[in-house]
């Protein structure tokens, strides 16, 4: 008994895991799908034990009328012993629809006559004894009577294979209805419980945005009811979170522009040195098929690509002369520091590869993974360009910065190796065209970033915010 118990609860936990793995759509269906048909079944049911009562009802009535009147009719010949008669009254009945036998029994128990002559004389006993169970037959009984004396017995046997066969008929049209009824009726349940959901399933859809980071939708529910009046809840919280989350973004860049500005200080060699590389990379960035989105965030990376030198001791970042392969080492973690400092924050994340990558080389002996063509982003060697070629032209604690010229030919120089070989071409075409040439008015025009919402602005939002800059 344990060990049924046991299975019975197993199957039930197996039966509810499977369940649990459907939507609410599929479980809203089946449900309603189960108990049109348990409907199904039991309107079969009672509809068929209806039908059945009402044929053996007809049937019974129509036996009792046969033997009332075969009584009534036999009395007189049973009295006069007229046999002619007799044979004449149940012959006939036999003829009846149904009549499975008829036997006209005297007051002594003899037969008199019957629909099977072999039955004649007999004992009533043994010719017309009641049907055994499961029988096709149902026998009726009448006294014949005169003068209130009762003088013989009217016995009569009606066949069931013509009332069972009829319901067996209307069983199975029956069942076709129902069957047809049932699964009309599930693909119209199915349709009335997808558009009472619809509502619940944008819903879904937008919580699930919202969870992947997305905090700019809005719950499309016109619905008045309560479905609805929770979307109008939902999408106010969503623009509160929306908010929440925008102002802790506004002052995690604050603290981190801070902390670039503490590296600039730190080192005062590099002043001015990410204005310039946010410059360049735009120049280039602007010459090729990259949306304004991944614009600004080169933009931001460009600006924030030194931060992981918080992490490096200031007589490293400022030694006049060459660095120690250790001191080296410890030059070289910075990308990783700057990727730390930044990828926490999700709307960084981006821009916090850009910083990690900014020391790969095309050839793959960059640092900090050795990185080598392609699988750099593009945006990261747009990036190490840039740095680059401001790093050659800048003073250094170790040297002067290099004329314009030798700049220029050791970015040709490293064509393939250090630099994407497309990037370097494009490079000297504006080096030739005069556009990699820094100024403090297309500087401006550049620093966008210090705008927060550029982050998650539009296309056209960011081209509004760069017509109004280069007004100003």
């Amino acid at each position: 008994m344990e060990d049924r118990g046991e299975r019975r609860k197993n199957l039930l936990l197996r039966v509810e895991e499977g369940l649990s793995s459907f939507s609410l759509k599929v479980k809203m269906t089946i449900l309603f799908s189960l108990l049109l048909l348990l409907f199904g079944a039991i309107t079969l049911n009672v509809v068929l034990n209806y039908q059945k009562r009402v044929l053996l009802k007809a049937m019974k009535e129509k036996g009792d009328l046969l033997t009332r009147n075969m009584a009534r009719n036999a009395a007189h010949a049973l009295l006069t012993n007229n046999k002619l008669e007799l044979s004449v009254l149940v012959n006939t009945l036999k003829k009846t629809a149904d009549v499975e036998y008829c036997a006209i029994v005297d007051h002594r128990g003899i037969v008199q006559m019957h629909s099977d002559i072999r039955m004649i004389g007999k004992s009533a006993k043994l010719g017309v004894g009641s049907p055994q169970e499961g029988s096709d037959i149902i026998q009726f009984v009448a006294p014949i009577t005169h003068q209130r004396k009762r003088i013989g017995t009217v016995y009569l046997a009606l066949s069931t294979k013509d009332m069972k066969t009829q319901l067996n008929r209307f069983k199975l049209n029956l069942t076709f209805f129902i069957v047809l009824f049932v699964l009309m009726g599930c693909g119209i349940l199915a349709w009335l419980i997808s558009l009472f959901l619809k509502p619940l399933e944008k819903l879904s859809s937008a919580a699930h945005e919202v969870g992947d980071g997305n905090l700019n939708v809005q719950a499309d529910v016109k619905s008045k009811d309560e479905v609805g009046q929770l979307a109008i809840t939902f999408n106010q919280m969503v623009i509160n979170l929306n908010s929440a989350y925008s102002e802790i973004e506004e002052g995690y860049l604050q603290a981190v522009q801070s902390l670039a500005m503490a590296v600039e200080a730190k080192d005062r060699y590099t002043k001015g040195h990410c204005d310039r590389v946010v410059f360049y990379s735009t120049v280039i960035a602007q010459n090729l098929d990259i949306s304004e989105k991944e614009i600004v965030e080169l933009q931001l990376a460009s600006q924030l690509h030194d931060i992981g030198k918080i992490g490096v001791p200031e007589a490293v970042l400022n030694k006049p002369g060459r660095l120690e392969p250790s001191e080296m080492k410890i030059i070289q973690k910075h990308p990783v520091i700057g990727y730390r400092i930044l990828s926490p924050a999700r709307f960084l994340r981006g821009v916090a590869k850009l910083v990690l990558e900014h020391h790969e080389r095309f050839d793959g002996k960059g640092y900090p993974d050795g990185k080598r063509g392609e699988e750099i982003s593009l945006l990261s060697r747009i990036l190490c360009l840039a740095d680059t070629f401001d790093a050659l032209t800048s003073d250094r604690p170790y040297r002067k910065g290099m004329p314009l010229e030798k700049s220029i030919s050791i970015i040709l120089e490293n064509r393939g190796t250090q630099f994407d070989p497309k990037l370097v071409d494009l490079f000297w075409t504006l080096v030739k065209r005069g556009e990699m040439e820094y100024s403090n008015q297309k500087k401006d025009q550049c620093l966008l970033i210090k705008h927060l919402i550029h982050l998650r602005a539009t296309e056209e939002e960011v081209k509004n915010l760069e017509e109004t800059a280069e007004k100003e």
